[in-house]
Order: C-alpha cells, then sequence, then structure tokens
C-alpha cells in the first residue's frame, strides 16, 4: 500500500513541477507556441497517472488476496465469481467428473488469481479507456467504495483528449490552445484529489479485508 501511495507522490511532484514551468511560460511571449504544446502534454501526464494508479491498485488487491491464502467460503460474492471467471476455462478443460468431484470441495479451495493473468483473460479494456464511469465499473466487480467527496467528472474529458492527441486526430499545438493555464490548473486538480480519495478506498479495502465475509 505504501508503495502505491509513493507512486501517487511522485507522479503529483512532477506534475505540479510541469504546471509551475507553464506558469512561467505564460510570461514570456517568445514562448507561446512551445507553451501550447506543453498545455496539451499535460493531459498525458494526468491520464498517465490515471491508468498507473488503478492498475497499481487492482494489482495490490490480487496479491494481498493471493498471499492470504483465502477459501473460496471465506470471500465475498464478488471475488467468488471474479475466481470462478478466472477459473472458467479450466473447467472447460476438465472432465465432466472431475468437475463435479472439484465443486463438492469448493468452499475449502484457496482462491490464487494472479491479475495479470486475470486481466488477459478477461481481455481487459483498461488502456486508453478509464474515466470516472470506467473506475465506478471496475470498483462494482471488487465491491470497492466510490469516490463520495470527489466524482471526478473531468476524468472523461482527460480521457477523450489523451486519446484523441494519442489517435492523432488534433495536434498538440492546436489543443493546447483551447485551454488557459487556470483551466489545465482545474484538471490537474480534480485528478489529484479523485485519486487521493479512490486510494483511500483501496487502504481501506485492504486494511478491513472487505473482500472476506
Amino acid at each position: 500500500m505504501e508503495e502505491l501511495k509513493r507512486e501517487y507522490e511522485r507522479a503529483i511532484e512532477d506534475i505540479e513541477l510541469y504546471y509551475k514551468h507553464l506558469e512561467e511560460l505564460e510570461k514570456q511571449v517568445n514562448y507561446s507556441q512551445l507553451r501550447k504544446i506543453l498545455k496539451a502534454n499535460l493531459f498525458l501526464m494526468l491520464y498517465n497517472i490515471i491508468e498507473s494508479i488503478v492498475t497499481k491498485s487492482l494489482e495490490l488487491i490480487h496479491d494481498k488476496i493471493n498471499s492470504e491464502k483465502v477459501k473460496y467460503k471465506d470471500c465475498i460474492d464478488e471475488i467468488k465469481a471474479l475466481w470462478i471467471e478466472f477459473e472458467h476455462s479450466k473447467f472447460e478443460e476438465t472432465k465432466s467428473l472431475n468437475i463435479i468431484k472439484k465443486l463438492t470441495k469448493i468452499d475449502d479451495e484457496i482462491l490464487y488469481i494472479e491479475y495479470e493473468e486475470y486481466s488477459k483473460k478477461k481481455r481487459s479494456n483498461i488502456s486508453g479507456n478509464l474515466d470516472a464511469r470506467k473506475i465506478r465499473e471496475i470498483s462494482n466487480v471488487y465491491l470497492l467504495e466510490h469516490n463520495q467527496q470527489i466524482i471526478g467528472k473531468k476524468l472523461a474529458e482527460i480521457k477523450n483528449t489523451r486519446n484523441r492527441l494519442a489517435h492523432g486526430e488534433i495536434s498538440f499545438s492546436e489543443l493546447g490552445g483551447n485551454y488557459t493555464s487556470r483551466q489545465m490548473f482545474e484538471y490537474y486538480r480534480e485528478c489529484k484529489e479523485y485519486l487521493k480519495e479512490y486510494i483511500s478506498n483501496v487502504e481501506t479495502y485492504i486494511k478491513v479485508k472487505k473482500y472476506k465475509k
């Protein structure tokens, strides 16, 4: 959990330093074109921290469940469903009689769900798709509490703008010219506070073992 917090703090420090540099450029007329490009690039930085923190938080939850060797019968229904989905291909490769035998002792099965393998099997579409709505959907899979203080409405525009830049739909200078430095600060502030609350929710989830009954 501490590593997740440090990752967040490092990224926030980088963005704050970057934003201060943008403010300095606001005072220098000769750098107007560069300023536009740098403002647009801030959207990439903001989206990257969102995706990084959410991905690492899910890895952390999986690692915690795996390390505790939690039994199927002791988990909440949401984690049971996640494990069954993860194990589904193994059931398909097993003879019917063996499946029946496995089900008769399923309560004592130890859950092990390696996140990277799970996300591949699920064909996770996190990459380039994270906003507040998507994060709520993911949270529902784990019964992770949703943000209550910072809803994160601006995350959708951060995601969409990042994707427009990544797919070459608009140039950095053109997009950056559409935003003031003050507007960029508001995107940064909401992203920062949203993730701070999200991390707090993850910490509580792990601390009180909400994945267990």
